[in-house]
């Protein structure tokens, strides 16, 4: 057959809500013997009957505005014969016109209506989408919980013939009932805020908006954040001075100060998203009369606050033997006089001590070179948080104080910080002048906090502030003023109020004039200003712009020090969000990255020691491989092959020396897992040629460790008395321990004698157990075939499936067999090569997905986790989050963690790069494992 049809559409599956308009795309994939393809015919099983009517050009369809628009291309056919004039399949026709009840067609788009023979055709008549192009894209309308076929009909040049093909399940639509989130309106009200060290004298500080206003004469332009959890943030954004700046807030643009930097923390609601410090300010003056004041443009790049840490060197250079790595960062965090503490100070830092000792030389250089060093080493994830906290006052006196809702503060913690009012009240204040107070509610007096109503109407207000001029409730002649914040409605004078907080409020004073006094903040932040002092119940700062501050019953912003987050799972601290998938939230952009995409890796060296086999004399090849490939299905929970773990401690290892008779043996390497009691076997060769007798060894007394003169550092062990061998052993014969200690044997069968891959290897074992200080391990039962050493963070797995006949759902399975093959340094040695090769298999085996959602559309939950009362509720997306998107059509949620998060104020949206595994699984093994040191001669 000359023509084989093929064609994909995207997407496949179509979310939405009941009645809404998908686009699809289709892409023909047809080939031919004959020539080329030069004619396609698309139409799909979502067709309308249509009637004819005496017009001549009308098509009469039920709902056909639901179901077409103008410019729309369709398709007609029929079981029968069309109405002469129409054409069936061969013809796309466009929509010309659309009502409630009928459609009219045309050849061309606008052009002139397609008329018929009224009268003529039999059988039933259909119209839906469709087109002659060879790649068209077709609106799906008003759409349902259903199946579309969809039909492609192709030609060649060589006058094959028209050759169909149909899928009966191309397009499957799915809608959900739901109440779209409420957008957040705050989130548009983003502000800049650039402010000076508090160690400064007198600090300077703005707060920037979309547009001017009366506390900042800049504005901004284009702004754009970045985050990320495998390197730190940045932010540009142009910082407009239209010619009133003054000079303060020009300064903060322009000073040279040595030693100096700018803060950066934007605010969106009561958020801070992102936090930083500006590195560069490009001035650019913009065109102007000469006696015009200046008018410029400041093009700036922040970076996160991670780079600070550039500004200060290590207070005390040392050599650390034996910390943790969070230790360590503890100590190169130390702060400078005057430099702010990032590693907690007023109420705890969230760095992750754990893990086990390392060495680490702390130069006399700054701190953010060693902290980068340091996360080298381990490959811990890192980055700062702005640690901002919101309160709710009760009142604000009008220039300097706020009154917070509960106590609780330490004193004079505060000093120094900045407080920020991102006003969202929900309505603006008014003053009410009023007489008659109390004449006609028994003499009740109306006090501040006291809900009332308009009595002739259906408006609300909240007391702010009460002013009696004159009389008294008592004797229901109080007359002045008072402040409300208004609710709905406006208020108007000539009317009773009703206080609906006290009993008996009715008419309770006469209102004889309001004056509107807006305060609600539609901008941004408009006061700011930084704290001077604060007791456990207030709050007091220098402010900017203090006028605009409600009264009463709002929220303010206190801006911290960021806080250092150093740990070595991002699957805490970070909260957990879940998105419903739907037209207004999360919209997937289809561009996964398998760029790097492998299932199969092989790792190659050479080695200047043996390699053994079971029975064979040993040998050194001039190059060493290990191949692996993923043969497992991915367990997105555990982060981890399925039926799998791996090697968390050292007991295999290579022999230094050992002297005939002696009872001692030495190990190359140190920080093994082993102690007085534990059984090893040996396995190599006598310098007199004979192989080592395969009996077990115990080990008794406790393991040394030491250097050698060479510089290899070793261990020696003590051996119980019987089987030694009987001459000197070759340097790097192999030792084996009987305990495998792994991260969690829960995968494997607790008794009996079963085969587990290690590596390379196959080896048996008989019981699980429990060390107190080393974890899980198994009992070694016997060797296979092969026999090599394996260290810490070799993969072990249950199951033989092979390269071609992989798991179900492993990634061999689902991408098939992608081989990445490196070569690494010469002196090199198997169980090297081993962890490599598991370490790049895990990492290469996933890909990243991307998609884009809205801001102030998305929906969440959020699950706190080292958070304190105090701190806010983060609204936004950051780096390392885990997110679990829910489709509507109730299919499994799908877990990922955002790797890196682009925010774009300009169109409020947020691209996400999501990982669909747990993307930090090396520094999991990293984090349990001891330091190998493997120095070979």
């Amino acid at each position: 057959m000359a023509i084989t049809v093929a064609f994909d559409s995207l997407p496949r599956t179509i979310y939405g809500t009941p009645g809404s308009t998908v686009n699809v795309r289709f892409v023909d994939q047809s080939t031919t013997t004959n020539g080329v393809i030069n004619a396609w015919r698309w139409w799909t099983n979502s067709e309308l009957v249509f009637t004819t009517d005496s017009s001549g050009t009308n098509l009469l369809i039920t709902n056909a505005n639901l179901n077409f628009a103008v410019g729309d291309t369709v398709i007609l056919n029929t079981n029968g014969t069309l109405p002469t004039g129409l054409n069936a399949l061969s013809t796309a026709y466009y929509v010309l016109t659309v009502t409630t009840t009928a459609i009219t067609l045309s050849l061309t788009s606008g052009g002139t209506a397609v008329s018929y023979a009224v009268g003529t055709g039999s059988g039933q008549f259909m119209v839906g989408q469709g087109s002659n192009l060879q790649n068209p894209t077709l609106p799906f309308r008003n759409i349902g919980n259903n199946t579309i076929s969809v039909s492609l009909s192709v030609n060649d040049s060589g006058g094959t013939g028209y050759t169909t093909l149909t899928e009966a399940t191309q397009i499957v639509t799915k809608v959900g009932t739901y109440s779209p989130p409420s957008q957040l309106s705050a989130y548009r009200n983003i502000s800049i805020f650039v402010y000076e060290r508090s160690t400064q004298s007198s600090p300077k500080s703005t707060c920037i908006c979309r547009g001017p206003t009366a506390a900042c004469n800049f504005f901004f332009q284009n702004l754009w954040l970045e985050g990320a959890i495998t390197k730190a943030g940045r932010a540009t954004f142009d910082i407009v001075n239209g010619g009133n700046a003054t000079a303060n807030e020009i300064d903060l643009f322009e000073s040279n100060s040595v030693g100096t930097y700018k803060n950066v923390a934007v605010v969106a609601g009561y958020d801070v998203i992102w936090s930083g410090k500006i590195t560069v300010a490009t001035k650019e003056l913009m065109s102007q009369p000469s006696s015009a004041r200046q008018r410029a443009i400041y093009h700036c790049q922040a970076d996160s606050d991670i780079y600070k840490f550039q500004d200060w060197n290590i207070v005390t250079p040392t050599t650390v033997i034996g910390q943790t790595p969070g230790q360590i960062v503890n100590d190169i965090l130390i702060p400078n006089s005057g430099e702010s503490n990032f590693a907690g100070g007023y109420r705890g830092g969230f760095i992750d001590i754990s893990g086990l000792p390392l060495q680490m030389t702390l130069a006399n250089t700054d701190k953010y070179s060693l902290f980068n060093q340091l996360m080298a080493t381990v490959d811990f994830d890192w980055r700062t948080r702005m640690e901002t906290m919101t309160f709710r006052y009760t009142t604000f006196n009008g220039s300097n104080q706020v009154t917070i809702t509960s106590a609780g503060l330490t004193a004079s913690a505060l000093i120094g910080q900045w407080l920020l009012f991102p006003t969202t009240n929900q309505g603006n204040l008014a003053t009410l002048s009023f007489c008659s107070g109390g004449a006609n509610n028994g003499g009740q007096a109306i006090n501040v906090g006291d809900a009332i109503r308009q009595q002739s109407a259906t408006v609300h207000g909240t007391i702010v502030s009460v002013n009696v001029t004159s009389g008294s409730w008592s004797a229901g002649n109080a007359a002045g003023t008072m402040q409300i914040t208004q609710l709905d409605g406006i208020w108007v004078s000539g009317q009773f109020f009703d206080d609906t907080t006290i009993s008996g409020g009715a008419n309770s004073a006469y209102i004889t004039n309001v004056a509107q006094n807006p305060k609600t903040n539609v901008t941004g932040i408009l006061v700011w200003g930084q704290i001077t002092a604060n007791t456990a119940t207030t709050i007091t700062a220098t402010l900017t712009n203090a006028s605009a501050v409600p009264l009463a019953n709002d929220t303010c912003l206190i801006v911290n020090i960021p806080r250092l987050d150093f740990s070595s799972d991002l699957a805490e601290p970070t909260p957990v969000r879940t998105f419903t998938n739907n037209v207004d939230s999360v919209q997937f952009t289809g561009s996964d990255d398998k760029t790097n995409l492998f299932t199969a890796v092989c790792v190659k060296g050479a080695t200047n020691i043996p390699v053994y086999s079971f029975n064979a004399p040993m040998g050194i090849p001039n190059q060493i491989a290990v191949s692996l490939c993923a043969k497992d299905a991915w367990d997105p929970v555990a982060g981890f092959f399925k039926n799998s773990s791996f090697v968390t401690h050292q007991t295999d290892g290579f022999i230094y020396s050992y002297a005939a008779g002696s009872d001692t043996l030495v190990l190359v390497g140190q920080n093994y897992a082993l102690r007085s009691g534990d059984t090893i076997w040996v396995k190599g060769y006598m310098v007199n040629g004979a192989a080592i007798p395969q009996w077990p060894h115990t080990i008794s007394g406790t393991p040394t460790t030491q250097t050698q003169a060479d510089g290899t550092p070793t261990t020696t062990l003590t051996l119980a008395a019987g089987n030694e061998p009987a001459a000197n052993v070759v340097k790097y014969s192999i030792v084996i321990g009987a305990k495998t200690y792994l991260n969690s044997t829960a995968n494997f069968p607790s008794g009996g004698h079963f085969a587990l891959n290690i590596g390379i290897e196959k080896r048996f074992f008989t019981t699980c157990g429990v060390d107190s200080v080393y974890g899980p391990y198994l009992t070694l039962y016997s060797f296979g075939t092969n026999l090599s050493v394996h260290y810490p963070g070799c993969l072990v797995s249950t199951q033989d499936y092979a390269q071609t006949s992989p798991m179900p759902g492993s990634p061999v399975q689902m991408y098939g067999v992608i081989t990445n093959t490196v070569t690494v340094s010469t002196n090199t040695t198997l169980p090297d090569l081993e962890v490599a090769a598991c370490n790049m298999l895990i990492q290469g085996c996933q890909y990243f997905q991307k998609f884009t959602l809205l801001v102030g559309y998305y929906n969440y939950t959020i699950n706190r986790v080292r958070d304190s009362a105090q701190l806010t509720t983060p609204a936004f997306i950051r780096e390392g989050q885990q997110v679990s998107i829910v489709p509507y059509n109730g299919a499994p949620a799908i877990n990922t963690q955002v790797i890196v998060w682009d925010f774009d104020a300009n169109t409020m949206q947020v691209s996400l790069t999501l990982g669909d595994y747990i993307h930090n699984v090396y520094n999991a093994i990293s984090k349990s494992l001891a330091p190998t040191q493997n120095t070979l001669n």
